[in-house]
């Protein structure tokens, strides 16, 4: 994004949220104002612009945590990193696997050549808990596998997440977390 359309995003937004503390400005002025941001949306990337609506809703509920000196794009950022967050930690929940060694795995961004580098990526697949991957497989494709079919669908969906997920910058932080979790 040239930094002269996220100046005018971030003046946009600061206006934005000053209008929604202030309860003597109108709802029509106030949606006038989330209008005129909303239409800087183009500057963003469309996965940005996704996360940048779902900020929005946030903040018209009243549940957005706003902080100072934040801009506007570091919010959506904070949001594309709590999803990426929470989609790695749904896929250990749901497959029983290390989550500190996904975590690790994505961290190292492999590609189709690199993946199994040290075999890493057999290390996390040997952590798969075949009851909890048939629950999930189950609960979210509706279908009932066989032991054998369960692990190679996860093979497979562990193998498709972490290539897809590689060119995703995961914050150091949230490996920090995952680390300290692991320890006894």
């Amino acid at each position: 994004m040239r930094k002269i359309d996220e100046a005018y995003l971030n003046e946009r937004f600061r206006k934005y949220i000053r209008a929604v503390r202030d309860e003597s400005v109108s709802p029509e002025e106030k949606e006038a104002l989330r209008n005129e941001l909303h239409s800087r949306f183009a500057a963003l990337h469309r996965e940005e612009q996704r996360f940048a609506e779902i900020f929005l809703r946030d903040i018209d509920r009243g549940t957005a945590c706003l902080r100072e000196g934040m801009s506007f794009r570091d919010y959506v950022k904070e949001y594309m990193a709590r999803d990426t967050n929470d989609g790695i930690h749904r896929l250990a929940e749901g497959l029983g696997v290390d989550e500190a060694k996904l975590r690790a795995l994505l961290a190292a961004r492999p590609n189709e050549a690199t993946l199994n580098h040290n075999g890493e990526f057999e290390a996390l697949y040997n952590t798969v808990q075949t009851d909890r991957a048939t629950a999930y497989f189950f609960n979210t494709q509706h279908c009932d596998l066989r032991p054998f079919e369960v692990l190679r669908k996860a093979r497979a969906l562990l193998r498709t997440f972490i290539l897809q997920r590689a060119d995703y910058s995961v914050p150091a932080e949230y490996h920090a977390e995952a680390a300290e979790k692991q320890e006894p």
